[in-house]
């Protein structure tokens, strides 16, 4: 993705892996006379010639004129995960992230879009037999919503093992902010519930401020709101939602909201060139590049 430039805000990513699945893993009603109308725009990049689908785990560096943040720290290295993709993993990522400029140090805000795995995993790292937060001088900001939410989960429930080893850590270490609706991180970048693929999942709304010149005037890092392209053709196809009907609500208010408005939209696993639009097409939608 080429850094994106909202203002005075610049957006750049951060990739850990890039996956190829069968898409019946994510989406078992993706028949394949629903998907041909859309082929033209699904392919190359989400949908490949033998049908598997392509994903991303990525974070997102948002870089304001105060303040260096990270939304989103992927699966993290040397963690035990039910999902192959997350399971004891090791990465270059925090190398990757130090040669783009931005070593642990530097970051000083974390925000996560929601709690699981693949979203928390780089909040801390493994030292001395021990999970320590990777980020040493951030904030690390989460939904109120979804953190009362894990309260009521058991241990032995799937993904909390991420709350363990991921969460649990930087709330010991008094780096976690547990925050409301519309919470400003900074001027312009703030947090909008995105409600169904957990009771708290969350958007960050990026907004650029007096630069009536600026090409893009409004990005969203949506979260886990939608996984895959394919969800623009069929808002109802879900995967791992917690409140299947509230997410497909939520899915389809945001196409409605921001289709044909030129917003910039920062999904959280679409490969590159990542960044992009929703337009209408028909009674669905579809998307462009940005």
């Amino acid at each position: 993705m080429k850094p994106l430039h909202i203002g005075d805000i610049t957006v750049t990513k951060a990739v850990e892996q890039v996956l190829e699945m069968e898409r019946s893993y994510m989406f078992p009603q993706a028949m394949d006379e629903i998907i041909a109308p859309h082929r033209d725009w699904l392919s190359p990049h989400f949908l490949l010639p033998d049908g598997k689908i392509r994903m991303s785990i990525h974070s997102y560096v948002v870089k304001t004129p105060r303040y260096t943040m990270l939304v989103d720290t992927c699966y993290g290295n040397d963690k035990k995960r039910a999902a192959r993709f997350g399971n004891m993993l090791n990465t270059p990522y925090l190398r990757d992230l130090a040669a783009a400029g931005v070593p642990p140090e530097s970051v000083d805000f974390v925000f996560c879009t929601h709690l699981h795995a693949d979203h928390t995993g780089w909040n801390t790292r493994l030292q001395d037999g021990r999970w320590v937060p990777t980020f040493p001088n951030a904030k690390y900001i989460m939904s109120h919503v979804d953190w009362d939410y894990w309260q009521t989960r058991k241990p032995e429930d799937f993904g909390y093992d991420a709350i363990q080893d991921s969460v649990l850590p930087v709330v010991a270490s008094k780096q976690a902010m547990f925050v409301d609706e519309g919470y400003e991180i900074d001027r312009g970048v703030t947090m909008e519930l995105m409600p169904g693929h957990t009771p708290g999942a969350a958007a960050l709304n990026i907004a650029s401020q007096g630069h009536r010149a600026a090409q893009v005037s409004k990005a969203v890092c949506t979260g886990d709101m939608f996984h895959h392209a394919m969800q623009l053709i069929a808002p109802q196809w879900g995967r791992a939602d917690v409140d299947t009907v509230l997410a497909n609500k939520t899915r389809r208010g945001f196409f409605e909201r921001y289709a044909g408005t030129g917003v910039v939209v920062l999904p959280a696993h679409f490969p590159d060139p990542t960044a992009g639009r929703i337009e209408r097409r028909g009674d669905a939608f579809m998307w462009t590049h940005a």
